[in-house]
Protein backbone atom coordinates (compact mmCIF):
# COMPACT_ATOMS: atom_id res chain seq x y z
CA UNK A 1 0.00 0.00 0.00
CA UNK A 2 1.29 3.42 -0.88
CA UNK A 3 2.33 5.31 2.25
CA UNK A 4 -0.32 7.87 3.20
CA UNK A 5 -0.99 9.99 6.26
CA UNK A 6 -3.31 8.94 9.06
CA UNK A 7 -5.82 11.44 7.72
CA UNK A 8 -6.02 9.81 4.27
CA UNK A 9 -8.04 6.77 5.31
CA UNK A 10 -10.53 8.76 7.37
CA UNK A 11 -10.92 11.24 4.50
CA UNK A 12 -11.59 8.41 2.04
CA UNK A 13 -14.08 6.75 4.42
CA UNK A 14 -15.91 10.02 4.95
CA UNK A 15 -16.33 10.53 1.18
CA UNK A 16 -14.08 13.58 1.11
CA UNK A 17 -13.85 15.45 -2.18
CA UNK A 18 -11.38 13.78 -4.54
CA UNK A 19 -9.25 15.48 -7.17
CA UNK A 20 -7.24 14.33 -10.18
CA UNK A 21 -4.25 15.78 -11.99
CA UNK A 22 -1.26 14.69 -14.03
CA UNK A 23 1.11 15.43 -16.87
CA UNK A 24 1.26 14.39 -20.51
CA UNK A 25 4.55 14.31 -22.43
CA UNK A 26 4.41 14.30 -26.23
CA UNK A 27 6.87 12.47 -28.49
CA UNK A 28 8.62 15.79 -29.07
CA UNK A 29 9.18 16.26 -25.32
CA UNK A 30 6.55 18.92 -24.72
CA UNK A 31 4.89 18.61 -21.29
CA UNK A 32 1.19 19.35 -20.88
CA UNK A 33 -0.47 19.81 -17.50
CA UNK A 34 -3.55 17.67 -16.91
CA UNK A 35 -6.13 18.83 -14.38
CA UNK A 36 -9.88 18.73 -13.88
CA UNK A 37 -10.38 21.36 -16.59
CA UNK A 38 -8.33 19.32 -19.07
CA UNK A 39 -9.47 15.82 -18.12
CA UNK A 40 -12.96 14.85 -19.24
CA UNK A 41 -15.01 11.99 -17.80
CA UNK A 42 -13.53 9.47 -15.37
CA UNK A 43 -9.83 8.56 -15.70
CA UNK A 44 -9.45 4.80 -15.34
CA UNK A 45 -6.62 2.36 -14.66
CA UNK A 46 -6.26 -1.31 -13.86
CA UNK A 47 -3.48 -3.72 -13.02
CA UNK A 48 -3.82 -7.49 -13.23
CA UNK A 49 -1.86 -10.71 -13.66
CA UNK A 50 -0.96 -11.38 -17.27
CA UNK A 51 -1.68 -15.11 -17.26
CA UNK A 52 -5.05 -15.44 -15.47
CA UNK A 53 -6.39 -12.92 -13.01
CA UNK A 54 -8.70 -15.50 -11.41
CA UNK A 55 -5.95 -18.05 -10.59
CA UNK A 56 -3.20 -17.32 -8.09
CA UNK A 57 0.41 -18.26 -8.65
CA UNK A 58 3.63 -16.76 -7.36
CA UNK A 59 6.02 -15.28 -9.88
CA UNK A 60 3.16 -13.49 -11.65
CA UNK A 61 3.96 -10.48 -13.78
CA UNK A 62 1.32 -7.75 -13.76
CA UNK A 63 0.34 -5.51 -16.62
CA UNK A 64 -1.17 -2.07 -16.07
CA UNK A 65 -3.39 -0.17 -18.47
CA UNK A 66 -5.01 3.26 -18.19
CA UNK A 67 -7.47 5.42 -20.10
CA UNK A 68 -8.11 9.16 -20.01
CA UNK A 69 -10.13 11.66 -22.04
CA UNK A 70 -8.26 14.92 -22.43
CA UNK A 71 -9.26 18.24 -24.02
CA UNK A 72 -6.30 19.01 -26.31
CA UNK A 73 -7.47 21.24 -29.18
CA UNK A 74 -3.99 22.13 -30.45
CA UNK A 75 -2.38 18.66 -30.40
CA UNK A 76 -2.14 16.13 -33.25
CA UNK A 77 -2.56 12.40 -32.56
CA UNK A 78 0.89 11.64 -34.00
CA UNK A 79 2.36 13.83 -31.26
CA UNK A 80 0.75 11.65 -28.59
CA UNK A 81 1.37 8.05 -29.70
CA UNK A 82 4.68 6.99 -28.19
CA UNK A 83 4.53 9.67 -25.48
CA UNK A 84 3.54 9.08 -21.87
CA UNK A 85 1.21 10.39 -19.19
CA UNK A 86 1.13 10.34 -15.40
CA UNK A 87 -1.76 10.68 -12.98
CA UNK A 88 -2.12 11.68 -9.33
CA UNK A 89 -5.22 11.67 -7.16
CA UNK A 90 -5.85 13.59 -3.96
CA UNK A 91 -8.40 14.00 -1.20
CA UNK A 92 -9.29 17.11 0.76
CA UNK A 93 -8.22 16.83 4.41
CA UNK A 94 -10.01 18.50 7.36
CA UNK A 95 -7.26 21.12 7.35
CA UNK A 96 -8.41 22.23 3.90
CA UNK A 97 -5.24 20.95 2.25
CA UNK A 98 -5.22 18.23 -0.41
CA UNK A 99 -3.08 15.12 0.06
CA UNK A 100 -1.84 13.80 -3.30
CA UNK A 101 -0.55 10.32 -4.20
CA UNK A 102 0.80 9.13 -7.58
CA UNK A 103 -1.21 6.56 -9.53
CA UNK A 104 1.33 5.59 -12.16
CA UNK A 105 3.12 6.22 -15.44
CA UNK A 106 1.79 4.90 -18.76
CA UNK A 107 3.14 4.82 -22.31
CA UNK A 108 0.58 6.10 -24.82
CA UNK A 109 -0.41 3.36 -27.29
CA UNK A 110 -3.44 5.03 -28.92
CA UNK A 111 -4.99 8.49 -29.12
CA UNK A 112 -8.32 8.93 -30.93
CA UNK A 113 -9.79 12.38 -31.47
CA UNK A 114 -13.44 13.36 -31.24
CA UNK A 115 -13.67 17.13 -31.78
CA UNK A 116 -11.20 18.62 -29.26
CA UNK A 117 -11.23 15.57 -26.96
CA UNK A 118 -8.71 12.75 -27.24
CA UNK A 119 -9.44 9.27 -25.90
CA UNK A 120 -5.96 8.21 -24.79
CA UNK A 121 -5.00 4.67 -23.82
CA UNK A 122 -1.77 3.68 -22.17
CA UNK A 123 0.16 0.66 -20.89
CA UNK A 124 2.69 0.67 -18.12
CA UNK A 125 6.34 -0.17 -18.67
CA UNK A 126 5.90 -3.91 -18.10
CA UNK A 127 5.15 -3.99 -21.85
CA UNK A 128 8.65 -2.78 -22.67
CA UNK A 129 10.17 -5.92 -21.15
CA UNK A 130 9.20 -8.25 -24.02
CA UNK A 131 12.34 -7.30 -25.98
CA UNK A 132 15.08 -9.96 -26.47
CA UNK A 133 18.12 -9.91 -24.22
CA UNK A 134 20.33 -10.62 -27.28
CA UNK A 135 22.98 -12.41 -25.23
CA UNK A 136 24.52 -15.46 -26.92
CA UNK A 137 27.33 -16.10 -24.43
CA UNK A 138 26.68 -18.77 -21.79
CA UNK A 139 28.19 -17.64 -18.51
CA UNK A 140 27.32 -17.02 -14.88
CA UNK A 141 24.69 -14.29 -14.57
CA UNK A 142 24.41 -12.45 -11.27
CA UNK A 143 21.24 -10.71 -10.20
CA UNK A 144 23.05 -7.39 -10.50
CA UNK A 145 24.11 -8.19 -14.08
CA UNK A 146 20.58 -9.28 -14.97
CA UNK A 147 19.14 -6.04 -13.61
CA UNK A 148 21.69 -3.96 -15.52
CA UNK A 149 20.93 -5.81 -18.75
CA UNK A 150 17.15 -5.35 -18.39
CA UNK A 151 17.53 -1.62 -17.77
CA UNK A 152 19.98 -1.21 -20.68
CA UNK A 153 17.68 -3.05 -23.11
CA UNK A 154 14.37 -1.48 -22.02
CA UNK A 155 15.12 1.75 -20.21
CA UNK A 156 13.06 0.52 -17.23
CA UNK A 157 14.71 0.82 -13.83
CA UNK A 158 14.20 -1.29 -10.70
CA UNK A 159 12.67 0.03 -7.50
CA UNK A 160 14.96 -2.15 -5.35
CA UNK A 161 18.75 -2.36 -5.30
CA UNK A 162 20.59 -5.55 -6.35
CA UNK A 163 21.41 -6.15 -2.68
CA UNK A 164 17.75 -5.87 -1.66
CA UNK A 165 16.64 -8.28 -4.38
CA UNK A 166 19.46 -10.73 -3.55
CA UNK A 167 18.28 -10.70 0.04
CA UNK A 168 14.72 -11.51 -1.10
CA UNK A 169 16.04 -14.32 -3.29
CA UNK A 170 17.98 -16.02 -0.51
CA UNK A 171 21.54 -17.33 -0.68
CA UNK A 172 21.77 -18.07 -4.40
CA UNK A 173 21.81 -14.91 -6.51
CA UNK A 174 23.01 -16.10 -9.89
CA UNK A 175 22.00 -18.28 -12.84
CA UNK A 176 24.00 -20.03 -15.59
CA UNK A 177 22.90 -17.63 -18.36
CA UNK A 178 20.44 -14.92 -19.31
CA UNK A 179 16.84 -15.61 -20.34
CA UNK A 180 15.61 -15.10 -23.91
CA UNK A 181 13.72 -11.88 -23.13
CA UNK A 182 13.89 -9.26 -20.42
CA UNK A 183 10.36 -10.20 -19.36
CA UNK A 184 11.43 -13.84 -18.91
CA UNK A 185 14.40 -12.72 -16.82
CA UNK A 186 12.20 -10.66 -14.50
CA UNK A 187 9.56 -13.41 -14.27
CA UNK A 188 12.08 -16.13 -13.41
CA UNK A 189 13.58 -13.98 -10.70
CA UNK A 190 10.09 -13.34 -9.26
CA UNK A 191 9.45 -17.10 -9.31
CA UNK A 192 12.71 -17.81 -7.53
CA UNK A 193 11.91 -15.21 -4.87
CA UNK A 194 8.31 -16.45 -4.59
CA UNK A 195 6.75 -13.01 -5.03
CA UNK A 196 4.72 -10.85 -7.41
CA UNK A 197 6.28 -8.31 -9.77
CA UNK A 198 4.73 -5.22 -11.30
CA UNK A 199 5.51 -1.65 -12.33
CA UNK A 200 5.17 0.67 -9.36
CA UNK A 201 3.72 4.17 -9.31
CA UNK A 202 7.06 5.70 -10.30
CA UNK A 203 7.33 3.46 -13.38
CA UNK A 204 9.92 1.06 -11.90
CA UNK A 205 10.00 -2.74 -11.64
CA UNK A 206 8.96 -3.73 -8.13
CA UNK A 207 9.18 -7.19 -6.53
CA UNK A 208 6.57 -7.56 -3.82
CA UNK A 209 6.14 -10.34 -1.34
CA UNK A 210 2.60 -11.05 -0.22
CA UNK A 211 1.26 -8.89 2.56
CA UNK A 212 0.91 -10.73 5.85
CA UNK A 213 -0.89 -8.18 7.99
CA UNK A 214 -3.96 -6.43 6.63
CA UNK A 215 -3.33 -2.83 5.63
CA UNK A 216 -7.00 -1.89 5.46
CA UNK A 217 -10.44 -3.06 6.52
CA UNK A 218 -13.36 -2.89 4.06
CA UNK A 219 -16.63 -2.96 6.05
CA UNK A 220 -19.90 -4.07 4.50
CA UNK A 221 -21.27 -0.54 4.30
CA UNK A 222 -18.34 0.50 2.09
CA UNK A 223 -19.06 -2.14 -0.54
CA UNK A 224 -21.32 -2.00 -3.56
CA UNK A 225 -21.12 -5.76 -4.10
CA UNK A 226 -18.96 -8.72 -3.17
CA UNK A 227 -18.55 -12.39 -4.00
CA UNK A 228 -16.33 -14.17 -1.48
CA UNK A 229 -15.40 -17.86 -1.46
CA UNK A 230 -16.67 -20.04 1.37
CA UNK A 231 -13.24 -21.64 1.73
CA UNK A 232 -9.90 -20.04 2.39
CA UNK A 233 -6.97 -20.42 0.02
CA UNK A 234 -3.66 -21.68 1.35
CA UNK A 235 -0.54 -22.86 -0.46
CA UNK A 236 0.36 -26.34 0.81
CA UNK A 237 3.16 -27.14 -1.61
CA UNK A 238 5.53 -25.86 -4.29
CA UNK A 239 6.60 -27.99 -7.26
CA UNK A 240 9.42 -27.49 -9.77
CA UNK A 241 10.15 -29.32 -13.05
CA UNK A 242 13.53 -28.78 -14.68
CA UNK A 243 14.42 -28.88 -18.37
CA UNK A 244 15.07 -32.64 -18.16
CA UNK A 245 11.61 -33.38 -16.78
CA UNK A 246 12.77 -34.02 -13.20
CA UNK A 247 10.06 -32.87 -10.78
CA UNK A 248 10.57 -32.05 -7.10
CA UNK A 249 7.82 -31.02 -4.70
CA UNK A 250 8.01 -29.41 -1.30
CA UNK A 251 4.71 -30.20 0.40
CA UNK A 252 3.41 -30.47 3.94
CA UNK A 253 0.13 -31.68 5.34
CA UNK A 254 -2.55 -29.13 6.10
CA UNK A 255 -5.88 -29.15 7.86
CA UNK A 256 -7.51 -26.79 5.36
CA UNK A 257 -10.40 -28.07 3.27
CA UNK A 258 -8.70 -27.18 -0.01
CA UNK A 259 -5.02 -27.77 -0.65
CA UNK A 260 -3.15 -26.29 -3.58
CA UNK A 261 0.33 -27.11 -4.86
CA UNK A 262 1.74 -24.39 -7.08
CA UNK A 263 4.24 -25.21 -9.77
CA UNK A 264 6.80 -23.63 -12.08
CA UNK A 265 9.37 -24.99 -14.51
CA UNK A 266 12.66 -24.46 -16.35
CA UNK A 267 13.85 -21.56 -14.21
CA UNK A 268 17.50 -20.66 -14.80
CA UNK A 269 17.92 -19.48 -11.21
CA UNK A 270 17.18 -23.05 -10.06
CA UNK A 271 20.69 -24.04 -11.10
CA UNK A 272 21.85 -27.55 -10.19
CA UNK A 273 25.28 -27.31 -8.53
CA UNK A 274 24.88 -30.45 -6.45
CA UNK A 275 25.47 -34.13 -7.16
CA UNK A 276 21.88 -34.58 -6.00
CA UNK A 277 19.76 -32.05 -7.96
CA UNK A 278 16.68 -32.95 -5.92
CA UNK A 279 18.40 -31.79 -2.77
CA UNK A 280 19.45 -28.51 -4.41
CA UNK A 281 15.97 -27.87 -5.81
CA UNK A 282 14.24 -28.80 -2.58
CA UNK A 283 16.27 -26.26 -0.63
CA UNK A 284 14.94 -23.43 -2.81
CA UNK A 285 11.41 -24.86 -2.84
CA UNK A 286 11.27 -25.10 0.94
CA UNK A 287 12.30 -21.46 1.22
CA UNK A 288 9.53 -20.40 -1.19
CA UNK A 289 6.96 -22.69 0.39
CA UNK A 290 7.74 -21.67 3.98
CA UNK A 291 7.13 -18.09 3.01
CA UNK A 292 3.95 -18.68 0.96
CA UNK A 293 2.37 -21.06 3.47
CA UNK A 294 2.16 -18.33 6.09
CA UNK A 295 -0.50 -16.45 4.11
CA UNK A 296 -4.12 -17.47 3.67
CA UNK A 297 -7.08 -15.59 2.23
CA UNK A 298 -10.59 -15.95 0.86
CA UNK A 299 -10.72 -15.60 -2.94
CA UNK A 300 -13.39 -13.46 -4.57
CA UNK A 301 -14.28 -10.07 -5.99
CA UNK A 302 -15.19 -6.90 -4.12
CA UNK A 303 -16.59 -3.69 -5.58
CA UNK A 304 -16.41 -0.81 -3.14
CA UNK A 305 -16.02 2.94 -2.82
CA UNK A 306 -12.30 2.62 -3.33
CA UNK A 307 -8.90 3.62 -2.02
CA UNK A 308 -6.31 4.57 -4.63
CA UNK A 309 -3.49 3.85 -2.15
CA UNK A 310 -4.00 0.06 -2.47
CA UNK A 311 -1.63 -2.06 -4.60
CA UNK A 312 -1.53 -5.67 -5.87
CA UNK A 313 -0.10 -7.92 -3.17
CA UNK A 314 -1.74 -5.96 -0.34
CA UNK A 315 -3.71 -7.95 2.21
CA UNK A 316 -6.95 -6.33 3.37
CA UNK A 317 -9.82 -7.62 5.46
CA UNK A 318 -13.40 -7.82 4.28
CA UNK A 319 -16.26 -8.02 6.77
CA UNK A 320 -18.54 -10.95 5.93
CA UNK A 321 -21.31 -11.99 8.30
CA UNK A 322 -19.79 -10.03 11.16
CA UNK A 323 -16.35 -11.62 10.66
CA UNK A 324 -13.23 -10.15 9.10
CA UNK A 325 -11.76 -12.35 6.38
CA UNK A 326 -8.36 -11.96 4.71
CA UNK A 327 -8.55 -10.78 1.11
CA UNK A 328 -5.33 -10.70 -0.97
CA UNK A 329 -5.48 -8.13 -3.78
CA UNK A 330 -4.24 -9.76 -6.99
CA UNK A 331 -6.02 -7.48 -9.51
CA UNK A 332 -7.25 -3.94 -9.14
CA UNK A 333 -9.41 -1.61 -11.25
CA UNK A 334 -9.80 2.03 -10.22
CA UNK A 335 -11.97 4.76 -11.72
CA UNK A 336 -11.98 8.36 -10.51
CA UNK A 337 -14.94 9.04 -8.18
CA UNK A 338 -16.48 5.67 -9.06
CA UNK A 339 -16.54 2.15 -7.60
CA UNK A 340 -13.24 0.30 -7.39
CA UNK A 341 -13.00 -3.43 -8.17
CA UNK A 342 -10.60 -5.68 -6.25
CA UNK A 343 -9.96 -9.32 -7.18
CA UNK A 344 -8.46 -11.95 -4.90
CA UNK A 345 -7.36 -14.89 -7.05
CA UNK A 346 -7.68 -18.45 -5.84
CA UNK A 347 -7.26 -21.95 -7.14
CA UNK A 348 -7.95 -23.03 -10.72
CA UNK A 349 -11.26 -24.65 -11.58
CA UNK A 350 -9.52 -28.02 -11.98
CA UNK A 351 -8.46 -28.15 -8.32
CA UNK A 352 -9.90 -30.95 -6.25
CA UNK A 353 -12.31 -29.70 -3.55
CA UNK A 354 -11.65 -32.25 -0.95
CA UNK A 355 -8.35 -32.51 1.04
CA UNK A 356 -6.26 -33.98 -1.74
CA UNK A 357 -3.41 -32.31 -3.50
CA UNK A 358 -4.19 -30.38 -6.64
CA UNK A 359 -2.06 -28.77 -9.28
CA UNK A 360 -2.22 -25.09 -10.07
CA UNK A 361 -2.49 -23.92 -13.63
CA UNK A 362 0.85 -23.63 -12.39
CA UNK A 363 3.93 -23.34 -14.49
CA UNK A 364 3.85 -19.64 -15.18
CA UNK A 365 3.82 -19.42 -18.97
CA UNK A 366 4.97 -16.62 -21.22
CA UNK A 367 2.53 -13.82 -20.55
CA UNK A 368 0.81 -11.69 -23.11
CA UNK A 369 2.25 -8.21 -23.41
CA UNK A 370 2.33 -5.43 -25.96
CA UNK A 371 5.62 -3.76 -26.80
CA UNK A 372 5.11 -0.03 -26.79
CA UNK A 373 6.52 1.14 -30.12
CA UNK A 374 5.23 3.19 -33.01
CA UNK A 375 4.13 -0.10 -34.63
CA UNK A 376 1.18 -0.39 -32.25
CA UNK A 377 -1.95 -0.48 -34.40
CA UNK A 378 -5.65 -0.57 -33.64
CA UNK A 379 -8.38 -2.37 -35.55
CA UNK A 380 -11.92 -1.15 -34.89
CA UNK A 381 -14.54 -3.89 -35.03
CA UNK A 382 -18.05 -3.46 -36.37
CA UNK A 383 -20.66 -3.31 -33.63
CA UNK A 384 -24.24 -4.55 -33.79
CA UNK A 385 -26.14 -2.67 -31.08
CA UNK A 386 -29.67 -3.76 -30.30
CA UNK A 387 -31.86 -5.23 -27.60
CA UNK A 388 -30.74 -8.27 -25.64
CA UNK A 389 -33.60 -10.68 -25.14
CA UNK A 390 -32.12 -13.55 -23.17
CA UNK A 391 -30.42 -15.63 -25.89
CA UNK A 392 -26.79 -15.04 -26.94
CA UNK A 393 -26.39 -12.70 -29.92
CA UNK A 394 -23.31 -11.32 -31.65
CA UNK A 395 -22.84 -7.65 -30.79
CA UNK A 396 -19.40 -7.00 -32.32
CA UNK A 397 -17.10 -8.67 -34.85
CA UNK A 398 -14.15 -8.07 -37.10
CA UNK A 399 -10.80 -9.40 -38.27
CA UNK A 400 -7.10 -8.61 -38.34
CA UNK A 401 -3.95 -10.23 -39.66
CA UNK A 402 -0.29 -10.37 -38.69
CA UNK A 403 2.73 -11.56 -40.64
CA UNK A 404 4.32 -13.12 -37.59
CA UNK A 405 3.26 -13.91 -34.04
CA UNK A 406 1.99 -10.84 -32.20
CA UNK A 407 0.92 -9.83 -28.70
CA UNK A 408 -2.61 -8.47 -28.99
CA UNK A 409 -5.38 -7.03 -26.83
CA UNK A 410 -9.08 -7.39 -27.63
CA UNK A 411 -11.13 -4.73 -25.84
CA UNK A 412 -14.88 -4.21 -25.62
CA UNK A 413 -17.01 -1.64 -23.83
CA UNK A 414 -20.78 -2.08 -23.60
CA UNK A 415 -23.37 0.33 -22.18
CA UNK A 416 -26.62 -1.34 -21.12
CA UNK A 417 -29.99 -0.28 -19.77
CA UNK A 418 -31.59 -3.25 -18.01
CA UNK A 419 -35.13 -4.10 -19.12
CA UNK A 420 -35.55 -6.68 -16.34
CA UNK A 421 -33.42 -8.21 -13.61
CA UNK A 422 -31.05 -10.65 -15.29
CA UNK A 423 -27.41 -11.60 -15.74
CA UNK A 424 -25.36 -10.17 -18.59
CA UNK A 425 -22.97 -12.75 -19.99
CA UNK A 426 -20.44 -11.53 -22.53
CA UNK A 427 -18.03 -13.91 -24.28
CA UNK A 428 -15.10 -13.05 -26.53
CA UNK A 429 -14.25 -15.59 -29.23
CA UNK A 430 -10.91 -15.60 -31.01
CA UNK A 431 -11.01 -17.77 -34.15
CA UNK A 432 -14.15 -19.54 -32.88
CA UNK A 433 -12.56 -20.43 -29.55
CA UNK A 434 -13.71 -18.74 -26.37
CA UNK A 435 -11.03 -16.48 -24.89
CA UNK A 436 -12.87 -14.86 -21.97
CA UNK A 437 -16.28 -14.60 -20.36
CA UNK A 438 -17.64 -11.97 -18.00
CA UNK A 439 -20.88 -12.02 -16.03
CA UNK A 440 -22.53 -8.98 -14.44
CA UNK A 441 -25.91 -8.50 -12.75
CA UNK A 442 -28.38 -6.29 -14.61
CA UNK A 443 -31.27 -4.54 -12.88
CA UNK A 444 -34.43 -3.28 -14.53
CA UNK A 445 -34.23 0.45 -15.23
CA UNK A 446 -30.58 0.73 -14.22
CA UNK A 447 -27.67 1.63 -16.49
CA UNK A 448 -24.54 -0.55 -16.48
CA UNK A 449 -21.19 -0.09 -18.18
CA UNK A 450 -19.24 -3.30 -18.75
CA UNK A 451 -15.65 -3.59 -19.98
CA UNK A 452 -13.82 -6.70 -21.17
CA UNK A 453 -10.09 -6.71 -21.94
CA UNK A 454 -8.42 -9.92 -23.13
CA UNK A 455 -4.68 -10.26 -23.84
CA UNK A 456 -3.66 -13.11 -26.16
CA UNK A 457 -0.87 -14.30 -28.45
CA UNK A 458 -1.91 -14.31 -32.12
CA UNK A 459 0.08 -16.57 -34.48
CA UNK A 460 0.85 -15.47 -38.03
CA UNK A 461 -2.23 -15.33 -40.27
CA UNK A 462 -5.71 -13.83 -40.29
CA UNK A 463 -7.89 -13.97 -37.20
CA UNK A 464 -11.50 -13.14 -36.44
CA UNK A 465 -12.76 -11.69 -33.18
CA UNK A 466 -16.37 -11.81 -32.02
CA UNK A 467 -18.29 -10.72 -28.94
CA UNK A 468 -21.50 -12.53 -28.02
CA UNK A 469 -23.80 -11.30 -25.26
CA UNK A 470 -26.98 -12.37 -23.52
CA UNK A 471 -29.27 -10.93 -20.87
CA UNK A 472 -32.27 -8.58 -20.88
CA UNK A 473 -31.26 -5.02 -21.72
CA UNK A 474 -31.13 -2.29 -24.33
CA UNK A 475 -27.62 -1.77 -25.69
CA UNK A 476 -27.05 1.94 -25.70
CA UNK A 477 -23.45 1.71 -26.88
CA UNK A 478 -20.95 -0.89 -28.08
CA UNK A 479 -17.29 -0.07 -28.64
CA UNK A 480 -14.99 -2.84 -29.79
CA UNK A 481 -11.44 -2.94 -31.13
CA UNK A 482 -8.25 -4.97 -31.23
CA UNK A 483 -4.81 -3.44 -30.79
CA UNK A 484 -1.29 -4.75 -30.75
CA UNK A 485 2.10 -4.65 -32.37
CA UNK A 486 2.41 -5.10 -36.14
CA UNK A 487 -1.20 -6.10 -36.80
CA UNK A 488 -3.15 -5.11 -39.91
CA UNK A 489 -6.91 -4.48 -40.09
CA UNK A 490 -8.77 -6.80 -42.43
CA UNK A 491 -11.29 -4.99 -44.64
CA UNK A 492 -14.47 -6.72 -45.71
CA UNK A 493 -14.71 -7.46 -49.45
CA UNK A 494 -17.87 -7.09 -51.49
CA UNK A 495 -19.64 -10.28 -52.50
CA UNK A 496 -22.62 -11.02 -54.73
CA UNK A 497 -25.71 -13.19 -54.89
CA UNK A 498 -23.73 -16.13 -56.33
CA UNK A 499 -21.75 -16.33 -53.09
CA UNK A 500 -24.79 -17.17 -50.92
CA UNK A 501 -27.73 -19.46 -50.52
CA UNK A 502 -30.77 -17.67 -49.18
CA UNK A 503 -34.52 -17.71 -48.79
CA UNK A 504 -36.80 -14.75 -49.54
CA UNK A 505 -40.27 -14.49 -48.03
CA UNK A 506 -42.65 -11.61 -47.30
CA UNK A 507 -40.19 -9.15 -48.81
CA UNK A 508 -37.34 -10.19 -46.49
CA UNK A 509 -34.26 -12.34 -47.10
CA UNK A 510 -32.66 -14.90 -44.77
CA UNK A 511 -29.07 -15.97 -45.51
CA UNK A 512 -28.85 -19.77 -45.13
CA UNK A 513 -25.33 -20.47 -46.37
CA UNK A 514 -22.09 -19.10 -47.83
CA UNK A 515 -20.45 -20.73 -50.88
CA UNK A 516 -18.01 -17.97 -51.86
CA UNK A 517 -14.21 -17.86 -51.56
CA UNK A 518 -13.66 -14.46 -49.87
CA UNK A 519 -12.39 -14.95 -46.32
CA UNK A 520 -13.90 -11.71 -45.01
CA UNK A 521 -17.12 -11.22 -46.99
CA UNK A 522 -19.39 -8.19 -46.85
CA UNK A 523 -22.96 -9.46 -47.06
CA UNK A 524 -24.93 -7.34 -49.56
CA UNK A 525 -27.80 -5.31 -48.18
CA UNK A 526 -30.11 -6.95 -50.73
CA UNK A 527 -30.32 -10.54 -51.94
CA UNK A 528 -33.04 -11.72 -54.31
CA UNK A 529 -34.33 -8.19 -54.54
CA UNK A 530 -35.23 -8.04 -50.82
CA UNK A 531 -33.31 -6.60 -47.86
CA UNK A 532 -31.24 -9.04 -45.82
CA UNK A 533 -32.82 -9.10 -42.36
CA UNK A 534 -31.80 -12.49 -40.94
CA UNK A 535 -28.48 -14.37 -40.83
CA UNK A 536 -29.50 -17.99 -40.36
CA UNK A 537 -28.05 -20.36 -37.80
CA UNK A 538 -25.02 -22.15 -39.25
CA UNK A 539 -24.93 -20.02 -42.40
CA UNK A 540 -21.12 -19.83 -42.21
CA UNK A 541 -20.49 -22.97 -40.18
CA UNK A 542 -18.87 -25.02 -42.97
CA UNK A 543 -17.07 -22.10 -44.63
CA UNK A 544 -13.42 -21.01 -44.17
CA UNK A 545 -14.29 -17.34 -43.50
CA UNK A 546 -12.37 -15.48 -40.83
CA UNK A 547 -15.03 -12.82 -40.26
CA UNK A 548 -18.26 -11.52 -41.75
CA UNK A 549 -19.45 -7.95 -42.32
CA UNK A 550 -23.19 -7.92 -41.66
CA UNK A 551 -25.34 -5.17 -43.20
CA UNK A 552 -27.02 -2.71 -40.87
CA UNK A 553 -30.46 -3.90 -42.01
CA UNK A 554 -29.96 -7.36 -40.52
CA UNK A 555 -32.23 -7.53 -37.50
CA UNK A 556 -31.55 -11.11 -36.37
CA UNK A 557 -28.33 -13.13 -36.18
CA UNK A 558 -29.06 -16.71 -35.22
Amino acid sequence: MYTVSEYWTSAIDSNAVQHIRGTLTTVTGDEITLDETTLSGEPFFEKQATSDREVFNFGETFIGTAEINAVLPDIASDDLKGGEFTLETGVELPSGETEWIPLGVWDIVSADRQADIFQIKGCDRMNRLSVPTNVDVVSVCTIKAAMQLVTERTGVEFAQTPEEISQLAGVMDWSPTFAATCLDEVRMLAQYIGCLVFIDRAGKIYFKRLGGDAVRNIPADRRFSSKISEYSYRVTGVSYTDVYGQTVTSSYGSAVRRQVILGFSENRYMWDTDDDPHRQYRKALERIHNYLSRAYWYPGTVEYYGDAALDPGDMVTVEVGGKKQNFLITAISWKFRSPQTLVSAGEPETSSPGGGSSSSSGSVTVSTTVSVTKNIKRTDLKSYPGDLAGVPVMIAAGAFSCRSGAAVFAEFSVGLLGTQDSVFEGSIYIDDEIAATVKESLHAGEYSHIRITVPFEAPAGTHKVQLFASGYAVQESVTAYVWGQNITPESAQLTGESDYTYVTAAGKTTVTGYIGSVLYPRIPEYLGGSPVTVIGSGAFRESPVTAVYIPDGALTIK
